[in-house]
């Protein structure tokens, strides 16, 4: 990680919208610190909407050439 050698799967915006409400929101919980059931909350609900975004299946349209067969035409009809 010194090196920038690894890449993070995990989008941009993850780290402050999503892990730091979950984390803040742990840790403030047990210590009854105002809002802090609220953002654990909010944090959690990001974290459902970012799973969905991955889950949901993503139509992949195939398209593909199907030959058609070969129609002899005399030369007598021109």
């Amino acid at each position: 990680m010194v090196n920038d050698t690894d890449t993070c799967i995990l989008p941009d915006y993850y780290g402050i919208t999503v892990l730091a409400a979950i984390v803040a929101g742990e840790l403030g919980y047990p210590k009854a610190i105002p809002n802090a059931e609220l953002v654990l909350n909010s944090g959690y609900d990001k974290l459902q909407e970012m799973y969905q975004f991955y889950v949901n299946d993503i139509n992949v349209v195939k398209q593909s050439l199907k030959a058609t067969p070969y129609q002899f035409r005399s030369m007598s009809n021109y």
